[in-house]
Order: C-alpha cells, then structure tokens, then sequence
C-alpha cells in the first residue's frame, strides 16, 4: 500500500511569469527614461555645484519604481525593459 506524502517542492505562487515580467519592463523602461535623464541632470550638477546628488536621485527611483522587480524576474523582461528604455527615446 502506498502512503501519500505531499510533495516539498510545490511551485511559489508568487513566481512571475514571462508575460507578467514583459508587462512589468514596460512599466519599469518607462521609469528608466525619466531615471536616465535626471541621473543626467545630477551628474552634471555634481561636476560643478554639490555632490552626490546621482547617488540620491538613483536612490529615490529605485524606491519609487514598483516594477522594476518584476521586470527583473525573467530574461524577456530585462530584455523589454531595454527596448523600452533605449527604444522610445531613440525614435
């Protein structure tokens, strides 16, 4: 007689999906145009006025971007958050 014994390596249900993730570089390619050009911004402002003022507005987007971990999840969101970011303002 076989005894039933469930099994430890159920999947997450918090494990995101390829088409989530997409979704998610969407959202978070976005965020990385506005980050890029106020990181911009900062840089120049810290060669000649303050200091560290980069390292404070990398800060502030990486707390205020909600996708960016999602994005992170999989190959195809990293993949399309780059497009978004380069692609958008290169066109």
């Amino acid at each position: 007689m076989a005894i039933f014994t469930p099994s430890t390596s159920t999947p997450k249900q918090n494990d995101i999906g390829v088409a989530q993730s997409m979704l998610a570089g969407l959202g978070s390619g976005i965020f990385k145009i506005f980050e890029g050009a106020a990181t911009l911004a900062a840089t120049l402002m810290d060669l000649g006025v303050d200091k560290n003022r980069a390292e404070e507005v990398e800060a502030f987007f990486e707390k205020i971007n909600p996708f960016d971990e999602a994005a992170e999840a999989t190959a195809a969101g990293k993949i399309t958050e780059l497009i978004v970011n380069i692609g958008i303002p290169g066109g």
